[in-house]
């Protein structure tokens, strides 16, 4: 990697670690706001729906933003490190497929959440 690429890659990676602190900052503070709002002696359901949909719009902004940033490096990246570029996607996609919770708790167990209540079954 050459130096102007090296400061390229510098930049990008500068701009998306703002992009994506500033929307993990707002995800922490509607977090912060569920919570609060269940631990109310009566919570608002249409507020806790409303903040859902608020978070869930923030997490599809972020994942929007992580694919730019992909993109945005291959774009910027010589034939030779394409292969290099593979092996990093490849290595995400291996850490996405390994084995979540539901399915190291073994055989003949129902799925549940943290707090005892079993998941909606499909």
């Amino acid at each position: 990697m050459n130096e102007e690429q090296r400061n390229e890659f510098a930049r990008m990676h500068m701009d998306f670690r703002d992009v994506v602190q500033s929307m993990r900052l707002k995800m922490y503070e509607n977090r912060a706001g569920i919570l609060e709002e269940l631990s109310r002696e009566e919570p608002d359901t249409g507020m806790l729906d409303q903040l859902a949909e608020e978070y869930g719009a923030l997490h599809q902004d972020l994942k929007e933003a992580t694919i730019d940033h992909f993109l945005e490096m291959k774009e910027n990246i010589r034939p030779e490190q394409r292969e290099y570029y593979q092996r990093m996607i490849r290595g995400m996609r291996e850490f996405d497929e390994m084995p979540g919770p539901d399915e190291m708790c073994g055989p003949g167990h129902k799925r549940m959440h943290r707090w005892g209540r079993k998941h909606k079954e499909n």
